[in-house]
């Protein structure tokens, strides 16, 4: 037996709701509202189980999954079959200055950090505009991949002055948030911050860390921090794997 118990009276509802709704319309709706009481990973039932339990055609089902799929609510594996996928953690982007760590442990997530490179560098003209700095001024660049609760989730480089932080190349930032380091032992204040978000697709190597494949789609998100001096005192990259995250975007009056 499935983890996916289709209910008696499946027939009944694909007869009486919306007569006029396509069949796989109606059929999907069902799945959905049953995926939402399953957990990551649980198998639904095959294509002929689904045919024969709401006698709709194989072709009905496949279309009913396919929009499922691109719906990112399930995921097919060949010759096994289909799955709930995985809820997308929220990254909540707008008044928070905690960073993702903060963020997501605050939630109950375990999270962990690999750095991939920490040097100290001269900094290229876009940087130098983010963090308003002097032609040949060096900054500290640092690339960690990140995980949620034991999966890749996102790439992220940082750059920050050397002379607003020096010694910060040589910082443990695989245990400790990169925040947490600017505010304990650089007395950091946290003013305010601009963060953009795109789309964009992953490379080779983004794939191979992040464990998608290659090309597949990707949140990028730029952002610049500013102390309550007004200084611009970091600027961030972040590429963040679309199929396990959704941004969250605050609305305020004005």
């Amino acid at each position: 037996m499935t983890a996916l118990q289709v209910p008696e009276s499946a027939n009944s509802q694909l007869k009486n709701a919306d007569r006029f709704m396509p069949k796989y319309h109606r059929l999907k709706r069902i799945l959905r509202e049953k995926i939402a009481e399953l957990k990551a990973d649980e198998m639904l039932p095959s294509e002929s189980e689904l045919c024969h339990a709401h006698n709709v055609s194989r072709t009905t089902v496949r279309k009913a999954l396919s929009e499922l799929v691109q719906e990112r609510l399930v995921y097919t594996v060949q010759g096994k079959g289909t799955f709930v996928a995985p809820k997308k953690l929220r990254s909540t982007w707008v008044q928070e200055t905690g960073g993702l760590y903060a963020d997501m442990t605050e939630r109950g997530f375990k999270v962990q950090m690999r750095v991939l490179d920490v040097s100290v560098i001269s900094a290229e003209e876009n940087i130098r505009q983010e963090l308003m700095l002097g032609e040949g001024e060096k900054v500290v660049k640092l690339i960690r991949l990140r995980f949620i609760d034991d999966k890749p989730f996102d790439i992220v480089t940082n750059y920050m002055p050397v002379r607003l932080f020096p010694g910060l190349e040589k910082e443990d930032f695989a245990s400790t948030s990169l925040y947490t380091i600017l505010r304990n032992k650089y007395d950091v204040h946290f003013d305010r911050g601009v963060r953009m978000v795109e789309a964009g697709a992953c490379t080779a190597e983004e794939a191979r860390l992040l464990q998608i494949k290659p090309n597949s789609p990707l949140l990028i998100m730029y952002s610049t921090m500013y102390n309550d001096k007004g200084v611009a005192f970091e600027h961030g990259i972040v590429h963040q794997r679309s199929d396990a995250a959704q941004v969250v975007i605050n609305v305020i009056p004005s």
